[in-house]
């Protein structure tokens, strides 16, 4: 009887422990799949070896990142979720193994989820002039006129190609807020409410939640010490006249989050409000809607 190949058989691994919350054992199985990548002498089955490593190894950054926002880190959480988000996002380009990709994309939008609790909207970005680069896979100085047929971020018999830059030189800095390097955060002083409270509410690292940015009027009795000539609270830039005070209530941005229900949570009537301070006034600025669901 032929035995199952190791791509399979790690496979069914990761099927079995899809929301295993443990880094060691993400860790030991990318190691595994390392190992037997290396004695493999067909190309698929590099190539599937590959995927299980990088799928372990994104599992691993996300835990990373839970811990340390766990841990009040933010700022290193936010910097593991980048490379998680990275790691899964090459996974996309390369699906050798399609039975899991369905897991990527959840944990793909897992991530991207989380990206969007923290209160980061603007972003040093550098643009550069590279001059000359090589091919990881062949080795090859290649150029837009002369390529040498490999892609950047495919993986060719179990390798990721990428471009080894030789020659480079700074052009610019910018200030952004849709940066290609996330990590790259201006230091400002911010507060991680939301973030710390979908923790609070989470029982695991897989815990079922989902959750989008909306709005909600607050009551301009809330703004009643704020002159109407001054720029609105709601950051509009506009005339507080102008902009929300002929309106039911000044506009401020409301995250909206659902929760999946697990013994020992709030029911589903339960709606909880957390609102976070202003920043000088102390008036509302952000509010955060709970509901735990039954059945999820």
């Amino acid at each position: 009887m032929r035995r199952p190949l190791a791509s399979t058989v790690l496979t069914t691994v990761i099927r079995d422990s899809i929301d295993r919350p443990s880094l060691t054992f993400w860790r030991q199985l990318g190691q595994k799949a390392r190992v037997r990548k290396g004695g493999a002498a067909d190309a698929v089955e590099k190539n599937r070896l590959w995927f299980v490593g990088a799928y372990a190894h994104a599992t691993e950054l996300y835990l990373d990142a839970y811990r340390k926002m766990g841990r009040g880190a933010f700022y290193p959480g936010w910097c593991a979720l980048e490379d998680a988000e990275h790691a899964f996002a090459r996974l996309e380009e390369n699906p050798f193994i399609p039975e899991l990709s369905v897991w990527v994309r959840q944990r793909a939008d897992l991530v991207t989820l989380w990206q969007s609790t923290f209160p980061y909207r603007h972003f040093i970005s550098p643009a550069m002039i590279y001059k000359r680069w090589e091919c990881s896979i062949c080795g090859k100085q290649s150029t837009p006129v002369d390529p040498c047929g490999h892609i950047p971020k495919r993986v060719y018999n179990g390798e990721m190609c990428f471009r080894r830059i030789l020659e480079a030189h700074p052009r610019e800095m910018s200030i952004v807020t849709d940066p290609v390097q996330k990590y790259s955060v201006l230091q400002l002083d911010y507060r991680y409410d939301t973030v710390q409270y979908v923790l609070d509410l989470l029982q695991g690292p897989f815990h079922p939640w989902s959750g989008e940015w909306t709005y909600k009027r607050h009551l301009h009795t809330k703004f009643a010490d704020h002159p109407h000539d001054d720029a609105c609270p709601c950051d509009s830039k506009l005339r507080y006249a102008e902009c929300c005070l002929p309106t039911e209530g000044v506009r401020m941005p409301h995250f909206q989050l659902e929760v999946a229900w697990r013994p020992g949570m709030p029911s589903m009537d339960d709606i909880i409000l957390l609102p976070r301070r202003g920043r000088e006034e102390g008036t509302e600025d952000r509010t955060v809607r709970a509901v735990a669901l039954r059945g999820r």
